[in-house]
């Protein structure tokens, strides 16, 4: 189904009238996040407990229910942030990775235990941050800020057309992927364990790619 079609308009009409979700109008939004969006959303103004029906979980790979407690949304509204009533931990949950979700008739018990967490420029959330260092030529840096705009206040300049980049992460995902894409255009100066990190990741790569001339 499209889109865009007056079902799927409709629907993110409604949602962002009803609930104040202004991102929902968007085009890119699709019927089935949207759905699952407007009960989550729901369920949390209720502080109603939810049943993530088929979650996909890459982390575990699984794919099986989750009872939680869904309280915050963030990255644009493609996570929530939950707390796991199995194990009491608060996680977060792509909502694509949903394949529905059942509002419960259980109110919230472990309000208490809801964290805020910090959200990173990759969208990874968590309560712990790391802060990574990478000096960045003037490809890197431009890149950067063409990616994540909200980098800029992270960088500054250090002269000789280069850039220090001291960027908060709470995973070391995001900034790996950048580093390994432009490997040639950054410097790793910390932290210590993100630059042991890095090093590991690269001598996994050479053992993984045949050695030929030019290669790592």
């Amino acid at each position: 189904m499209s889109d865009n079609t007056p079902i799927v308009n409709r629907l993110r009409q409604k949602l962002a009238r009803y609930y104040g979700l202004s991102i929902i109008t968007s085009p890119s939004l699709n019927e089935h996040d949207a759905e699952c969006i407007n009960r989550l959303q729901q369920a949390i103004c209720r502080r109603k407990v939810v049943v993530l029906h088929g979650y996909s979980s890459a982390h575990s790979n699984t794919k099986m229910p989750r009872i939680v407690e869904p309280y915050l949304f963030f990255a644009g509204n493609n996570d929530v942030r939950c707390l796991e009533q199995k194990s009491r931990e608060c996680k977060t949950f792509r909502v694509q990775r949903i394949e529905r979700v059942e509002i419960l008739a259980d109110d919230w018990q472990y309000e208490m235990l809801h964290d805020r967490p910090f959200v990173d420029i990759y969208s990874f959330a968590g309560n712990e941050v790391h802060h990574v260092e990478m000096v960045l030529d003037r490809l890197a840096h431009n890149l950067m800020l063409e990616e994540h705009p909200s980098a800029a206040a992270c960088i500054r300049p250090t002269g000789c057309d280069e850039w220090l980049m001291r960027l908060p992460v709470c995973h070391y995902a995001g900034p790996t992927r950048f580093y390994l894409g432009l490997s040639d255009h950054i410097r790793v100066v910390g932290d210590d364990d993100f630059a042991a990190h890095i090093s590991q990741v690269r001598d996994d790569r050479c053992w993984q790619i045949p050695a030929v001339a030019g290669s790592c």
